[in-house]
């Protein structure tokens, strides 16, 4: 089987953030990466708004801020063992590359083993702060040195010093004239059992790094030893902070060369216990760790994140020889949460991002208050005299927010809800105490309230509480009377057609195809009126403040204006006209843009004096700029039939009949290009049309042909995103200044926007937040059409007096007084509602009782007339214990349908409980097969009958490997993915039951997620793994190949390297296809489309002459992504086309010149026909 994988949702979470210099020389703005896009956020006239999207073919690992003169460069490290150093070109807003480091074999393979960055986890690149050197860990020990300039030297740590092993992590030191680096290493490994006999393990050195020579050389500066085990990365803040600061668990330390002391500050009771450090001060005591500490300098100080999602602010005291830490809390975050990233930018703004939950920017303002911060004892008095013993000033920070970027939690479990036509997406998160479920629609979710009844009817024109409607030789009006949508009298032209009707500052404005009249607000009484002077029919009317466009069909252009006394005049004509647009601007300054029928130039008129703002004469071509006032060439082919504008002309929006819709966005003095990849689904090979409407009071463009419609807005953001959304195909008429539809049969229909959901993001979302409890996995239960989730809720875990026993090798310990206790987990079971997205049930697990799986699994029963109904099946394991076995349960639950609460109408479903099966072990995934459940229980895989609704009763079984993560079936063949044996898979035999192993893949990959893929049309499917390390596996059943070995082995189809964890897969049906979905911890949402073999080929095929065609950001070529060295595995394999990182439409990025050229190599003759047909694909 072939097939294409594709991208549906791109990653949501923000893996990093850093501020560079790059739109601005004296104020830095904010990149952040999403997976492998790069988003670069301004502010802007005290506003926070994304300037550009920069789409990579690789995922970006890290990133880090090159220090230049005016402008600050990038250097990029990505998944595929290439390293670039970019800079930001503001005209065109976007990257182009300096300079480009890759590595190849071992190193590599090495650094290709890092599929996801986790939370709290060390750079992998650190870069000095003067732009001379940059460093790549890698991770057998060894680091690569790329000299700005120069070729990048491979070295490893011991030839630095002999007793560098284990390195914990590497940074440069900020603010030396020569390049000076620090190592944080660890010689003797030891773990919290170990810690009474061997704790302090960790060391610090400080080299200086000569690169005048070919080969590096090392000088030794200073080196620390006897550091607590638990201090495993180091932050080493720029001027005027000075030293090293190396955060653990329990307490924080400052270095600084030079000193031969360390000082340090315990943050909660259990320092003492943890190290032997002496010096060790005591501080406030918080009931938390730090171990995912988070640094950043800001007015001096250094703000630090904990592990419950408070935020400290440190800093360190000076007097003569002595230093101390002072460390107090940070008021005014405004976020809640576990905090994962803080950023500073612009001077004075904070970049918060938490776990779960949208990422704030804050505008700091800070307010100062006397008070005692710390308390020093006696010995510290003795140390540093009573002049350290002083009033310090606490910092009370009202902080207001300057905006927020959304932000989708890394997902834990997903599933696909909803009907078929309108599916939904819904991902689950968990983050310490909190959880997080996000619903993704593939339209956009809009209310529609149906107003009256009408038959033979063209248009309807909404006018508050009135509404003006037009039938092909007559208009009438309608209004509320007696609670009734009557016909009433009024002023208006009933005896033509409506072309145009609104209301306006001075009355109701009625347009027909001979007449314009200014009635008053309740069009009772007309007030002007004016002929219009054309040989042909209106074809549409705008009106902007006070101003009134009417284009005809002869390519001409009336402008008229409504003046206070109630008067209608004549302002201008216009002949040949293609296409215009009537907009004000951020004055309120009324212009109109016009694209002349024989030159198809862009010119945009001041109306107010007549004075053409902007020209350009290469508009027809459709370049990546426009700038104003270019002089024409050569005659040019105009192509371009509609161009409307938004948000007072900040956004162009332009319909072209060979290129589709293209976006321009609207800069200082010109306007660029957005790339075509972002709304690529528009540029479809049908007529077009562009409306701007209203919808909910939000200015919106709505794009429509025959078939689809999509609605492009500006953002919270400034930066426009496009939805599609879902009219009826019976659709008539569309209302612009109060969004409404008729269609035909006569139903008018008000549609406002669902507020509950986000739509400043890919698609529309809404999030529903679970405190103090987190989410783990989530399945969708059809018949109920309701959600089932399995959460956990921490609760303090006390050891019971009877069984507690001093631990043998530290017979001295003793509980400190302010320690808090540890905790533990309490599962339960939960129904969510689709309806309200409010918990309707719970089900509550035993003590010491974990859910590990979770299924809407389809067995047999007695209720229903095809003998099979879906349940939810859920699969847990008992621990108490090391000295014990663990074992396990299987409950199967009905979602029923109840009497509802009063006022609560989402209450109608319940859980009923059927069975509760204990198992001998713990079970660890579950799925159905022909009405039969198949549960993994340790190392067996048990085939079990459900009986009378029950109970189960074992039919069959198999044992495999030593782990099940995944459990798949189709028909009456399942697989199995285990942790370390890769996939086996088996068939079930009824009568007698009995399970027979057919193959199985013998390369030891750990499986993290599996599923089929079925190709309807050839009948063929095949076994979708992804394992460990981000790389996605297609395997076959055929037992006549050659490469089966006889049929023992599953042939190997290809991979697609996705850089990342896949946590979950799911399989929905799409015609006589079955569909894959993936679901990357990043938030990265990927399918899998399985296709015929001709089609494979010919997609392959344009993919490379794209990819030779097309610039590629950061020089990163989309095929320089292999996947992970594996020793089976055959390469060059095509059966799997990777069309994420070069889509087929990024045609349009192409000129016109090489499409042709292109077309010629495809054999393909039309331009219409080649979009069409990558349309299609």
């Amino acid at each position: 089987m072939h097939g294409s994988i594709f991208e549906l949702l791109p990653a949501g979470s923000i893996d990093h953030a850093v501020e560079a210099r790059l739109t601005n020389s004296e104020l830095s703005d904010l990149v952040i990466v999403r997976g492998s896009v790069l988003e670069v956020y301004t502010v802007q006239d005290g506003r926070l708004c994304l300037r550009s999207r920069h789409p990579m073919a690789s995922r970006v690992l890290d990133v880090e801020r090159v220090t230049g003169a005016e402008y600050d460069r990038l250097l990029l490290a990505f998944a595929n063992a290439h390293f670039s150093v970019v800079e930001y070109c503001r005209e065109l807003l976007e990257f182009t590359t300096v300079s480009l480091h890759s590595f190849t074999g071992e190193t590599q393979d090495r650094l290709m083993e890092r599929p996801t960055m986790a939370l709290g986890e060390r750079k992998l690149i650190s870069i000095d702060g003067e732009g001379r050197c940059a460093l790549l860990r890698i991770l057998d020990g060894r680091f690569a040195l790329l000299p700005m300039g120069r070729r990048s030297i491979v070295l490893g740590f011991s030839a630095i010093d002999e007793r560098l092993r284990n390195v914990l992590d590497v940074r440069f030191l900020p603010g030396y004239l020569e390049t000076t680096m620090a190592i944080l290493y660890e010689p003797t490994i030891t773990w919290p059992y170990r810690y009474p006999v061997r704790r302090d393990t960790v060391a610090l050195l400080i080299v200086v790094v000569d690169l005048q020579k070919e080969t590096p050389v090392f000088t030794k500066l200073a080196s620390y030893e006897g550091l607590p085990s638990e201090v495993r990365s180091m932050w080493t803040p720029d001027p005027p902070l000075k030293g090293i600061f190396l955060p653990g668990a329990n307490l924080l330390l400052h270095v600084e060369p030079g000193h031969p002391t360390v000082a340090g500050i315990a943050l909660n009771a259990f320092a003492t216990q943890t190290t032997k450090l002496p010096g060790l001060r005591k501080g406030p005591v918080y009931k938390t760790t730090f171990a995912g500490a988070v640094f950043v300098e800001t007015d001096g100080k250094l703000l630090m994140t904990a592990d419950n999602g408070e935020l400290m602010q440190c800093q360190v005291q000076r007097d003569g020889g002595g230093r101390r830490i002072e460390v107090m809390p940070f008021n005014g975050t405004l976020v809640e949460g576990v905090i994962n990233k803080v950023t500073k930018f612009a001077k004075d703004l904070l970049l918060i991002v938490p776990v779960l939950g949208d990422a704030v920017v804050l505008k700091r303002g800070t307010t100062s208050l006397e008070g005692n911060a710390t308390m020093m004892d006696a010995a510290e008095d003795d140390i540093y005299g009573e002049s350290l013993v002083e009033k310090t000033t606490l910092a009370s920070h009202d902080n207001t927010v300057l905006g927020k970027i959304p932000c989708i939690a890394p997902i834990s479990d997903f599933c696909v809800g909803g009907a078929v036509e309108d599916y939904e997406i819904v991902t689950c998160s968990a983050a310490g105490r909190t959880g997080q479920v996000n619903v993704f629609k593939k339209t956009l979710p809009l209310t529609r309230t149906t107003l009256f009844q009408i038959s033979n009817c063209k248009t309807v024109f909404p006018l508050g509480d009135l509404f003006l409607v037009s039938a092909e030789t007559s208009s009438l009006l309608l209004g509320q009377a007696n609670g009734m949508m009557e016909r009433i009298a009024g002023a208006i032209v009933d005896t033509e057609a409506t072309v145009f009707a609104c209301n306006t500052q001075f009355g109701v404005l009625q347009v027909t195809n001979s007449l314009v009249r200014l009635m008053t607000t309740d069009a009772s009484m007309v007030i002007a009126d004016l002929t219009i002077n054309a040989f042909s029919a209106p074809i549409s009317v705008q009106y902007c403040d006070s101003v009134v466009m009417i284009r005809h069909e002869d390519y001409s252009l009336s402008l008229y204006h409504l003046s206070a006394p109630g008067t209608l005049a004549e302002l201008s004509t216009m002949t040949n006209i293609l296409c215009a647009d009537l907009y004000q601007d951020d004055n309120n300054i009324v212009l109109l843009a016009i694209i002349p029928r024989n030159s198809g130039c862009l010119r945009i008129i001041r109306l107010q004096d007549g004075e053409v703002l902007f020209e350009n004469n290469l508009f027809p071509s459709l370049p990546a700029v426009l700038i104003r006032d270019v002089p024409l060439a050569q005659a040019m082919t105009n192509d371009i039939d509609a161009i409307c504008f938004l948000d007072h002309g900040k956004l162009m929006c332009v319909n072209s009949r060979e290129c589709g819709v293209i976006l321009y966005r609207r800069m200082a003095n010109s306007f660029v290009k957005l790339p075509p990849s972002q709304y690529a689904a528009m540029s479809l090979a049908e007529e077009v049309v562009l409306r701007r409407v209203r919808i909910s009071s939000k200015e919106c463009i709505l794009v429509s042909n025959k078939s689809n419609s999509w609605i492009i807005s500006l953002g919270l953001l400034n930066y426009p995103r496009i939805h599609p959304v879902r009219l009826s195909t019976k659709l008539v008429s569309i209302s612009a200044t109060d969004f409404g539809i008729y269609e035909q049969g006569g139903a008018y229909s008000r549609v406002v926007l669902d507020e509950a959901f986000e739509i400043d993001y890919e698609c529309p979302f809404r999030r529903i937040s679970f405190e103090d409890e987190a989410v783990k996995a989530i399945v969708y239960h059809e018949p109920s059409s309701t959600y089932s989730l399995i959460s956990t809720k921490l609760t303090p875990f006390s050891l019971p007096k009877d069984d507690y026993a001093p631990i043998s090798d530290n017979v001295d310990f003793v509980v400190p007084v302010d320690a808090f206790a540890p905790e533990g987990s309490a599962y339960s079971l939960k129904l969510l509602s689709s309806r309200a997205w409010k918990v309707i049930d719970e089900f509550a697990l035993n003590e010491d009782e974990y859910g590990l799986c979770l299924a809407s699994a389809t067995l047999e029963t007695k209720q229903t007339t095809s003998g099979r109904q879906p349940f939810v099946v859920l699969g847990t394991s008992i621990n108490r214990g090391e000295d014990r076995p663990a074992r396990g349960r299987i409950v199967i639950f009905d979602v029923i349908e109840i009497v509802p609460e009063v006022d609560r109408p989402e209450t109608d479903r319940r859980y009923k409980l059927l069975a509760d099966c204990e198992m001998k072990g713990p079970a660890t995934a579950v799925c159905h097969m022909n009405g039969y459940l198949v549960v993994s229980i340790g190392a067996k895989i048990i085939v079990h009958s459900f009986e009378d609704n029950d109970s189960l009763t074992g039919v069959a079984f198999v044992d495999v490997g030593v782990y099940a993560t995944n459990l798949v079936a189709l028909k009456n063949f399942f697989a199995v993915g285990d942790i370390c044996k890769s996939i086996s898979f088996h068939a079930f035999q009824e009568k007698p039951p009995k399970v027979v192993t057919l193959a199985r893949d013998y390369e030891n990959c750990m499986v993290t997620a599996l599923e089929y893929c079925v190709d309807g049309t050839t009948g063929r499917c095949c076994i979708v793994a992804a394992d460990n390390l981000g790389n996605v596996h297609l395997l076959k059943y055929a037992p006549t190949s050659m490469e089966s070995d006889g049929g023992m082995c599953l042939v190997f189809q290809g991979t697609f390297r996705t850089s990342e964890s896949i946590v979950k897969m799911r399989r929905i049906a799409t015609g006589n296809s079955h569909v894959c979905l993936l679901a990357g911890r990043s938030g990265h949402i990927r399918a899998i489309l399985p296709l015929s073999e001709t089609l494979t080929r010919r997609l392959h095929s344009l993919l490379l002459r794209l990819s030779a065609s097309i610039p590629h950001g950061a020089g990163i070529h989309p095929r320089s992504l292999p996947a992970s060295p594996l020793v089976n595995r055959p390469l060059g394999r095509t059966a799997l086309v990777d069309a994420t990182s070069v889509g087929v439409l990024r045609w349009l990025e192409l000129p016109r010149m090489a499409r042709g050229h292109l077309l010629a190599t495809m054999g393909i003759s039309s331009v219409n026909a080649a979009l069409a047909e990558a349309i299609n694909l």
